[in-house]
């Protein structure tokens, strides 16, 4: 009896000891179905006032930059970012948008800048 249930259990088991295995992450440079690599997205960001010609102070420029990007960040972890971006304060926003324009090949990033020097320009849900 024991034998029949093992060998029952077992390819249970296996398949689901392999489908917890961790998956890997995909490549930030890749470019998905949306057309757009997470690089572009992040400079996208970065870049967002010049890009969208946009101008303008305080709340009013903020939300200009938040639906101008809503409408052109199509990378699904460009997306992710600007989400966790839209929730945290301006400082954390400037903080983490330069992280990541370095860590996908920038030195600068023209939006962190702005956002270190009028906190009332922050990205907004």
């Amino acid at each position: 009896m024991r034998a029949s249930l093992t060998r029952l259990c077992a390819p249970a088991c296996v398949a689901f000891v392999l489908s917890c295995a961790a998956t890997p992450q995909p490549d930030p440079n890749a470019v998905p179905a949306s057309g757009q690599s997470y690089a572009a997205a992040v400079a996208a960001m970065c870049g967002v006032d010049a890009m969208g010609k946009l101008e303008g102070d305080g709340l009013e420029i903020g939300r200009a930059r938040s639906d101008w990007l809503k409408a052109h960040v199509e990378n699904p972890q460009g997306i992710y970012l600007l989400t966790i971006l839209s929730v945290k304060p301006a400082k954390e926003q400037a903080e983490l948008l330069l992280e990541e324009a370095k860590s996908t090949g920038g030195s600068t990033c023209a939006l962190s800048e702005a956002l270190a020097a009028n906190e009332l320009g922050a990205l907004a849900p």
